[in-house]
């Protein structure tokens, strides 16, 4: 997904679940995208919000009314570093990471922006009043059939999927609704949960130097992209 936005991870490393780890971790990066993951919401093992309101990062988003993926959350820092939060739950994440952190890394990277696409969906799936519930769905006859089971702490479902469709809480079976598209997972590609994350991105006129990505794991669970 970050090679597709532009970007390029660089590096990984495991971080304990502690607030000065992850201070650590954001400040001896220089990264100019940082992805956290399992540290945006508000538990007790939830550092990231304190950690940045210490360096006064402003937020741009701060929750997202959707299911599952809520607890996402964009910021930059004083020194201009932007900051992403992603769920630690695996299934949420990759909702977030769809939502939030590919716009943003092809934002970045220069890319235009393009209308999603638009399928009819036909299952079924229990809808979010005042928001939108995001499923895994694959793609049969010009439209899209949701692929059950899907769970916020489960890849499962989204595994048999082509793509995720965002179904708003008047969605009905058969009506269209935005699709989008998951990453081609080649056959070097591996799963990993837990950790820290930091990605580079070109510039426009620079396409030479590719983004870069650094990542921390947290044995405790969760994902943090530094």
């Amino acid at each position: 997904m970050t090679e597709r936005a532009g970007g390029r991870l660089g590096a990984y490393r495991r971080v304990d679940d502690d607030p000065t780890a992850l201070r650590t971790a954001i400040d001896t990066s220089d990264a100019p995208v940082l992805v956290v993951t399992g540290s945006s919401s508000v538990g007790v093992a939830d550092h990231l919000h304190d950690v940045l309101d210490e360096r006064s990062a402003t937020w741009h988003v701060d929750g997202v009314a959707c299911r599952p993926g809520h607890p996402q959350a964009l910021a930059r820092t004083a020194d201009g570093r932007w900051v992403v939060g992603l769920p630690g739950n695996p299934y949420a994440g990759l909702v977030a990471a769809l939502t939030l952190l590919e716009p943003l890394l092809s934002t970045l990277a220069g890319h235009r922006r393009r209308p999603l696409p638009v399928a009819p969906v036909s299952g079924t799936a229990g809808l979010y009043p005042g928001g939108c519930r995001i499923v895994p769905v694959e793609t049969v006859d010009g439209g899209a059939r949701i692929v059950p089971g899907a769970r916020s702490g489960s890849l499962r479902a989204a595994a048999a999927a082509d793509a995720l469709a965002v179904l708003d809480a008047g969605w009905a079976t058969g009506a269209a609704a935005p699709l989008l598209r998951l990453p081609d997972l080649g056959p070097t590609a591996s799963t990993r949960s837990g950790g820290h994350y930091g990605l580079h991105l070109p510039g426009r006129h620079c396409a030479e130097h590719a983004p870069e990505a650094s990542w921390w794991q947290n044995p405790g669970g969760g994902l943090r992209v530094r």
